[in-house]
């Protein structure tokens, strides 16, 4: 079935019956998702956001920047799932947590007006929407209080008290001054009390420097810092819920636990027991509010990641109670891929495919001829022109002067010039638009149903900004109606990567035979531990071979033998015993960090010898 664009998207919204679109390529889906959104809010009443579904985090990702791109920023939001595996020893990485809550904040503040997430993420469960709320923390220049009030609050919300605030989610108070980094904002800000006990200032302020900026905020709204919060409402439920668990894991670990709700201290990977602070979690399902519009990018391949990501977690659950830890069921923690593929076809509004396939599902299908421009380049020989870059000037030419709308990206102004110079030099006239046509303005979908080509005829329009990629949208026969190209897709990729990737460190790391039981170690993501051996464990029916690894506080990794070039034996010149490393903490991080940016530097200063 082939109809008009803008038709299709105006008869989309929360409550129509699904739509599939199929033969979309490059960048076209994130256009059409913001166009949608944009159909969506010209709509009478409250904006129903666009949520789409992506089958993983790398291609939510490109789709997010797509979306910048022919969207804006405002209103556009990202739901990942955690950075690490299920009942790991770990705890997701702060900044992760606070992309996560300030998206929840947004969709119960209707101000989501695009989400993107994945699978994964929809199936996780996390703190209700009722104690999201309760900690979330609102103050203006007119609070009147103390330094030690908010400090109280703050801990039951779950930020962590410093001398000095470096990271989010922390804070400090020295006399009449609070500092805190907030996970909603960039910058910590600070806050000064006068004599009276009135919030003097609240002002952002600079980590290295410690001066404050010049710019006073008139409020402050400070997200809850972490997925379990120690309050003592949720203290006193884990409390009561504990000796369910007497039988399921060693003694120690429940003292272990006991100790952390008497310290109100969290351990590295305590958001895997959730259930125990909280009578009962809600998903992203729940805060969702009752009109949106529901987007499934590829729906076989959300499905399929859907269920290996359930058997991931099954196979991580077996693994974790052979460890002896106290393990929480995955029922309790995940919705199945049962329940999520059936809380998708509740609510999907329109699906996206690349591919044009047969299917059987009860909904309007419309078959779309967008491509990519991948192989453009590549088909300069039988052309039988002399270059990739002269066949692509050839095309331009073509397209220009038969007026075909035609639209070129650079990545910035200064790449938009020298864009433009080249193009010019090569007999193709080009105009850098700059800021007179920025890419979230620009007349879109006049341009793809050819209403309005007086833009594009003539002089070339060079947009800036980045995407990841253009697209052509044909007729039947082949015919280009549109086109949108990308610098590199015209003159070929300019790349200059000087960052070590984990795929080279197969070639530099060592193997069994170096390593012998008591062995120091370096692992790449945790640190400095000591090698205990292989140990087999079973899991998911396989009996697999790991290299147990003891960190400080002795706790235990097991790491996968085919994962030994994520390990190397630690080599210490004046012979001194290392001091190992804590799971979870920020000091392997950094020291890892400080290498790779000296190494950098020096491999910069060698480029330029």
């Amino acid at each position: 079935m082939s109809s008009s664009l803008q038709k299709i998207l105006n008869n989309i919204n929360g409550g129509s019956a699904p739509v599939e679109l199929q033969g979309l390529a490059g960048s076209s889906k994130a256009l059409v998702v913001s166009m949608l959104s944009k159909i969506s809010g010209q709509s009478p009443g409250e904006t129903a956001p666009v949520v789409v579904v992506c089958e993983s985090f790398d291609i939510a990702e490109v789709l997010l920047h797509d979306i910048y791109y022919y969207f804006g920023r405002e209103g556009v939001y990202f739901f990942p799932f955690w950075d690490v595996l299920p009942y790991d020893n770990f705890s997701p990485h702060k900044g992760l947590t606070a992309q996560r809550f300030q998206t929840l904040d947004a969709l119960l503040n209707q101000q989501a007006r695009i989400l993107i997430t994945t699978p994964n993420a929809l199936m996780q469960c996390f703190l209700p929407r009722n104690d999201f709320l309760k900690n979330t923390i609102t103050l203006t220049n007119e609070f009147v209080g103390s330094p030690d009030e908010i400090g109280k609050q703050l801990l039951n919300s779950g930020y962590i008290q410093v001398d000095v605030v470096e990271e989010l989610g922390e804070f400090s108070t020295h006399g009449g001054i609070l500092d805190v980094f907030p996970l909603n904002l960039e910058k910590p800000v600070r806050i000064e009390f006068s004599e009276n006990s009135k919030a003097h200032f609240l002002k952002p302020f600079d980590i290295q420097t410690q001066h404050t900026d010049q710019t006073e905020l008139s409020s402050l709204k400070i997200l809850p810092a972490g997925e379990i919060l120690f309050n003592q409402e949720n203290i006193d439920f884990a409390r009561k819920s504990l000796p369910e668990y007497r039988k399921e894991c060693a003694p120690e670990v429940l003292l272990r636990l006991r100790q952390s709700l008497q310290k109100k201290e969290g351990f590295p990977g305590i958001e895997s027991l959730s259930p125990l602070f909280y009578p009962e979690l809600e998903t992203l399902f729940d805060y969702f509010p009752d009109e949106l519009i529901l987007i499934i990018d590829e729906e076989k391949n959300v499905n399929k990641r859907a269920d290996s990501f359930y058997q991931e977690v099954f196979m991580e659950y077996e693994i974790s109670t052979q460890q002896n830890k106290l393990t929480l069921s995955p029922e309790s923690l995940f919705l199945t891929h049962r329940e999520l593929q059936t809380k998708l076809t509740k609510h999907v509004s329109l699906v996206l495919n690349s591919m044009k396939i047969n299917n059987t599902k009860a909904r309007t299908v419309h078959q779309l001829q967008f491509v990519d421009n991948k192989s453009l380049r590549n088909q300069f020989e039988s052309a039988k022109a002399t270059s990739a870059a002269g066949y692509m000037v050839q095309l331009l030419q073509k397209w220009q002067s038969s007026g075909t709308p035609v639209l070129l990206s650079a990545k910035n102004q200064t790449h938009a010039d020298g864009f433009q110079q080249l193009l010019d030099d090569l007999g193709v006239e080009s105009t850098a638009a700059g800021d007179q046509l920025t890419t979230n303005r620009c007349p879109w979908l006049d341009w793809l149903e050819k209403n309005d080509t007086e833009n594009t005829s003539g002089s070339i329009p060079i947009l800036t900004g980045k995407v990841s990629s253009g697209f052509r949208k044909l007729d039947s026969n082949g015919k280009a109606l549109f086109v949108l190209l990308t610098e590199e897709e015209v003159f070929g990729e300019k790349t200059r990567n000087r960052r070590l990737q984990r795929a080279q460190v197969h070639q530099t790391a060592g193997n069994l035979d170096d390593l012998r039981e008591g062995d120091h170690v370096v692992h790449l993501d945790y640190g400095i531990g000591r090698y205990h051996g292989l140990q087999k464990i079973s899991a998911g029916g396989n009996q697999n071979e790991f290299m147990q690894l003891v960190f400080a506080r002795d706790e235990k990794v097991y790491v996968p033998v085919e994962n030994i070039h994520l390990v190397q034996k630690y080599v210490n010149a004046d012979g001194t015993t290392p001091k190992l490393s804590k799971l979870g903490e920020k000091a392997w991080k950094k020291t890892r960090s400080k290498v790779a940016k000296t190494v950098e530097n020096i491999a910069e200063e060698l480029a330029d010898i």
